[in-house]
């Protein structure tokens, strides 16, 4: 899925905005690993999970999470960045501490709990991946507190009839539910199990 070319801008700037700092030099992170200066993203959720139980933030609380905002029915973008997250999980040291993974749709029309459950259990994509939906209110609402851009492009000469154009980043929440790093989704595993790393290790902000 291409993004048009305004919003793939409005990103990068969101991106630069939200991430002024580089991360901390012992842990070896790329640069466009953001672990400082990202205290004004995150906020409460209210959202439904893939069996239908309805989440909120308290759900989260005693173990990191990593969050991506998509959509089911994203032909390229999401899955590409779920399986290069995987290859980066699967990457981590074997004492290195858990991290929980969250799909978050954008896409309230189509992705129902039950097309949420098929899609994260994919063997291509992080282990556990949790699927969160809801209505678009509340979809909005999580998209509005992770600052997420996201619009609905219609496509009517395709048999998926429209697509979501969204900014592509990775959100690592603490235990505590505030943010340890943002990533974009383009990093190699390699950098990004070392932003995840250098996350958990750093400070909250």
């Amino acid at each position: 899925m291409m993004m048009s070319r305004s919003l793939l801008r409005a990103a990068a700037v969101a991106f630069i905005a939200l991430a002024p700092g580089a991360c901390t030099p012992a842990a070896k992170a790329p640069e466009t690993c953001a672990t400082t200066g990202i205290n004004r993203v995150g906020g409460p959720i209210s959202l439904v999970d893939q069996t239908g139980k309805a989440v909120t933030q308290s759900d989260f609380i005693g173990q990191p999470t990593l969050l991506y905002f998509g959509f089911a029915n994203c032909p390229d973008i999401c899955p590409t960045s779920l399986q290069t997250l995987r290859a980066a999980m699967d990457s981590r040291a074997a004492d290195a501490p858990a991290v929980r993974t969250v799909l978050v749709s954008l896409d309230p029309e189509r992705d129902t709990p039950e097309v949420l459950a098929r899609y994260v259990s994919s063997d291509a994509f992080p282990k556990g991946l949790i699927g969160l939906g809801g209505s678009v209110e509340q979809i909005d609402a999580a998209a509005s507190a992770f600052k997420v851009l996201h619009q609905k492009r219609e496509e009517p000469d395709s048999a998926v009839g429209y697509v979501i154009d969204h900014s592509s980043l990775f959100y690592l929440m603490g235990p505590d539910w505030r943010p340890k790093a943002i990533f974009p989704s383009s990093m190699p595993p390699a950098d990004m199990a070392a932003c995840i790393d250098a996350g958990l290790a750093g400070k909250t902000p």
